[in-house]
């Protein structure tokens, strides 16, 4: 029990570090987006960066709720739960299952290799204030992603995907409505 209560608060502070981090490298322009960052502010990295994070965290949590519902009648939740009523009643009809899964590969592809270019790094000498890394330090952390990677797995598709897992109907339910955000995309 210990140890489980170490790996929450451990994990919880690996998170906040990684947000910390790849959200000052943005911020200073020390990512990689696929434009010059000159050419652009930092807050519109950040917000596209949080926009496409979060249609990944969708993408995850809707695939494990429309694959899951598929062999239930979800006739009897129409009153109850209308929005995911109508996501699965477009999603289970013939082979659409098999179309939004080869669909939602391709859009979180897409998605995923943006996430990584905007917050990823190119800068070879990453500091926070007077605290200089080490060039291992950098390279290992920063521009090999791997704090970008806690930032994508972790909130992006990991917490979405458990709660989808156990509340299928309630997370197509809620109100970011999955069928315009996922579903018709």
């Amino acid at each position: 029990v210990a140890w489980r209560k170490f790996t929450y608060w451990w994990s919880s502070a690996l998170l906040i570090f990684a947000l910390f981090v790849v959200f000052y490298g943005m911020g200073k322009q020390w990512n990689n987006p696929p434009w010059d960052p000159a050419d652009s502010h930092p807050a519109l990295d950040i917000c596209l960066f949080i926009v496409m994070l979060t249609w990944i965290a969708l993408l995850e949590g809707c695939q494990i709720s429309i694959v899951g519902l598929q062999n239930v009648n979800v006739e009897a939740y129409k009153e109850s739960h209308p929005r995911a009523y109508a996501v699965c009643n477009l999603a289970h009809k013939g082979p659409n299952v098999e179309r939004f899964l080869v669909g939602r590969q391709f859009l979180l592809l897409f998605n995923g290799f943006l996430v990584s270019r905007i917050g990823g790094g190119k800068q070879e000498d990453f500091y926070i204030g007077d605290w200089h890394w080490n060039v291992e330090a950098t390279q290992f952390f920063w521009l090999n992603a791997t704090l970008l990677m806690v930032v994508i797995v972790v909130p992006g598709q990991l917490v979405t995907q458990l709660i989808a897992m156990d509340k299928m109907l309630g997370f197509l339910n809620l109100k970011f409505y999955a069928y315009y955000t996922v579903l018709m995309p």
